[in-house]
Formats: structure tokens, C-alpha cells, sequence
């Protein structure tokens, strides 16, 4: 017989639902047991998180493309684009580039932009991932491995 506090209320109950976007999104909940101690029990994302996490996907994905809109027009500099695409603000930006954070304010204007050197920029470029030529192109390699699929 399965013991009773093994059992979280309203967690696990619901019968497994098919995932909507073709992944399952999970969360892990902890629970004290007096015979093993603290036990984790894994749990699928119902339907309706599914959907809200959709969501939060597709505000930021348009995001990321209205900035890059930007970008090409030539109103911000690559690196706000490369920024929101790894889902950075200036403050989490500035202390992976280690610049000050009025620094990588300044460097998102594309008239600065234009006068860093290569080792300014090959700074940010590794902070995103990428090659310089990439970052300056608005590409990235998760992009391009895309496109090869």
C-alpha cells in the first residue's frame, strides 16, 4: 500500500495530458516524508501552463525581432539585438562584458557602435556566443545550425 504522505494534493493527480507544442515543460516539487526525508517528485506541466509559457515565448521572440528590425534600419546597434536575444537587460549585460553598466548603454547606440575597436567588440561577441562578423551581421550559430536542418 502506497503511503499516504507520498501524496501532494492537486499535484499529480490530473491524468496525463498530451503536450500541445510537442515538448513538455516540467516542474519539481519537494515534500517531507518522516521515513525517506525529502523526496522530489517530477510533474508535468498541464495544458494550460503550456499555453502561458507559449505565450511568454511568443511576446519575447516578437521582441527580439522588432529589436532586430531596429538594428538593420540602423536605430540601435547589434549589440541591443544580440542582448535580447540571450534575454539580457544592460545590468546582467555589463557584468558579463565586464563593462560599466553606462558603458553598454552607450555602446547601444549604432553611432558608438561604429567607433569601438575589435577587441571591444570581440568582448561582446563571446559574451553572446558568436563571432564578430556574426554579431555585426545579426546572425548568430544556433541560427545558422537552424537553417541547416
Amino acid at each position: 500500500m502506497e503511503n499516504e504522505t507520498n501524496k501532494i494534493p492537486g499535484i499529480g493527480d490530473q491524468p496525463e495530458e498530451t503536450p500541445l507544442y510537442g515538448y513538455r515543460n516540467r516542474e519539481v516539487f519537494y515534500f517531507y516524508d518522516q521515513d525517506k526525508g525529502y523526496i522530489q517528485k517530477v510533474v508535468p506541466h498541464n495544458n494550460i501552463v503550456q499555453v502561458l509559457i507559449k505565450h511568454g515565448w511568443d511576446v519575447s521572440e516578437d521582441k527580439i525581432e522588432g529589436i532586430r528590425k531596429k538594428a538593420e534600419a540602423g536605430l540601435v546597434s547589434p549589440i541591443a539585438f544580440h542582448m535580447a536575444r540571450c534575454l539580457m537587460d544592460t545590468v546582467t549585460l555589463a557584468g558579463y562584458s565586464g563593462f560599466p553598466k553606462w558603458r553598454v548603454r552607450r555602446h547601444l547606440k549604432p553611432s558608438v557602435y561604429k567607433k569601438l575597436d575589435e577587441k571591444t567588440k570581440k568582448r561582446y561577441a563571446e559574451v553572446f556566443g558568436t563571432s564578430v562578423r556574426e554579431m555585426e551581421q545579426l546572425t548568430s550559430s544556433d541560427q545558422t545550425e537552424k537553417g541547416a536542418q
